[in-house]
């Protein structure tokens, strides 16, 4: 019976924390004139149940297919709430709503405790601070990718005929996986990018660098699910991969100091650019891993998703491989120019870019009491108010797939929408908006067209996928998303 009696006692307060809050939120929303929200996946458990299905749908690899069925299940509703682990959450899939977090309200929101979850391997950078600290960075890293140091595209060949002879290895008829080949390539364009050195992975086994950053980024997307709990997340290996990471960054660190002082020139490398802003050896590591992380995932991961649906449709792949013939066949005819003037290989990039958005989901947390500009009212049009602290999330893989800007078959890839959709603005947010839009947007549209267009003409039948029939497929979730099953193609 006394255990009885203490379950009874501590729901009764939990069930009269919420009433209060629920009350003072009510309060709150008749101080700044604004409206109450809808509610989805309403969870009489304080939000466990929901948290339980997240984690469920996560494992399965179908957590944004779960996202769309209740995006689906509620239309009228753009920017609704939702409890999760006992948390109030708003979700927003409004255009106004994210214009206003990521540019015309920045200074009111931010990245609550990404900092210290990200801090073990990325230490102070560009994505993991905030105020100062994060206007600093950019500040630095802003000319390192100017247009002229990204228009050079012979980088990226020398790493795309390697990528191409690895899968040649294979005889005609043999299933290859593409996806850790793009994993390799874009590990060793970004480490040559930035210490002017590639690492060298692919063709080879995993190499100690190479698998301790992927190891210590699946520990980071635990600490990051924990949030304030993120200190679980922490341990002897979790360091160990970390210390891997920072003594390789710390000896091109170490070695781009020494050639400033020598005042030799060479190449373009990142790093030695760097140290002409600052010699802080710290900064320099750190810097680059920011950079590093968001430079081999990103596109790898978009490369198997496109060579995924390209190796699904053949009557793309042969219009794209018509393009590629007629505008590629010279060997020097491929530039940044000529890459960006190609409309149909812009179309296939665009509407990969569109059904996978890499970061397919994002958060920021109120650094104040504020509001946002829609979402209240029983039509949403009104504004809504958000506390300080709270957790506002925000879906581009959703975003896109909004049969309102997209149209009615928005969950086919389908390129040829791009010839007349007008611009969609902040319903298409591949590479995030306002002051933290993406920094390397420019070099890894670059790296990606120039790889599709390479492996076009060296696969001219195709590379048809050879894997499980199911669509869409199965995602793997960590800070970004991949394909849960690989991309395993059928060498021509």
């Amino acid at each position: 019976m006394t255990l009885v009696y203490v379950a009874i006692v501590l729901f009764s307060v939990l069930v009269g924390l919420r009433a209060r809050l629920a009350w003072r939120r009510r309060q709150l929303q008749r101080q700044w004139r604004t409206a109450p929200l809808g509610v989805v996946e309403q969870d009489h458990c304080f939000g466990y149940i929901n948290m339980v299905n997240l984690v469920k749908h996560t494992a399965a690899g179908t957590y944004y297919e779960n996202s769309q069925r209740i995006v689906d299940a509620n239309p009228q509703l753009k920017t609704s709430s939702m409890y999760v682990a006992g948390q109030p959450v708003i979700v927003t899939l409004d255009p106004e709503n994210i214009k206003a977090m990521l540019a015309t309200q920045f200074t009111s929101f931010h990245l609550g405790k990404r900092h210290s979850i990200f801090y073990p391997l990325l230490g102070n950078g560009v994505f993991t601070l905030d105020g100062e600290g994060w206007k600093h960075s950019r500040q630095i890293l802003r000319p390192q990718f100017h247009r002229d140091q990204i228009v050079d595209v012979s980088m990226f060949e020398s790493h795309a005929h390697h990528l191409i002879q690895e899968i040649k290895n294979s005889k005609p008829g043999a299933v290859v996986d593409l996806q850790p080949l793009f994993f390799s390539l874009t590990m060793d364009v970004a480490t040559e990018f930035l210490f002017g050195e590639s690492v060298n992975s692919l063709g080879q086994k995993q190499l100690p660098f190479s698998e301790s950053f992927t190891k210590a980024q699946e520990k980071l997307t635990f600490r990051f699910v924990l949030q304030d709990m993120y200190f679980l997340g922490d341990g002897p290996q979790f360091r160990k991969h970390c210390r891997t990471v920072h003594e390789l960054a710390d000896h091109y660190v170490e070695r781009a100091l020494a050639q400033s002082d020598t005042k030799t020139e060479g190449k373009y490398t990142f790093l030695n650019e760097l140290v002409k802003q600052t010699r802080d050896p710290k900064v320099l590591r750190d810097q680059a891993l920011n950079i590093l992380l968001a430079g081999r995932d990103t596109t790898a991961s978009t490369l198997s998703f496109l060579w995924y649906e390209l190796g699904r449709n053949p009557e793309i792949y042969t219009k794209l491989k018509d393009e590629v013939d007629q505008r590629f066949a010279e060997a020097d005819s491929v530039t940044f120019e000529s890459l960006k003037r190609a409309p149909y290989l812009q179309q296939v990039l665009k509407e990969v870019l569109r059904m996978y958005p890499i970061v397919a989901e994002n958060v920021r947390f109120a650094a104040e009491d504020t509001t946002l500009p829609r979402g209240g009212g029983s039509d949403g049009s009104q504004p809504i108010f958000v506390a300080k602290g709270t957790n506002i999330t925000y879906s581009p893989w959703c975003m896109h797939r909004d049969r309102d800007v997209y149209g009615d078959d928005a969950n086919v890839f389908r390129p040829e929408r791009w010839v007349d959709l007008k611009n969609p603005g902040w319903a298409y947010l591949p590479f995030n908006g306002g002051p933290r839009v993406c920094l390397g947007q420019q070099f890894a549209l670059t790296e990606l067209a120039l790889v599709t267009v390479r492996m076009v003409q060296a696969f001219p039948q195709g590379l048809p996928f050879s894997g499980d029939s199911t669509y869409p497929p199965l995602k793997h979730v960590s800070l970004t998303i991949s394909l849960k099953q690989g991309c395993p193609v059928k060498v021509t």
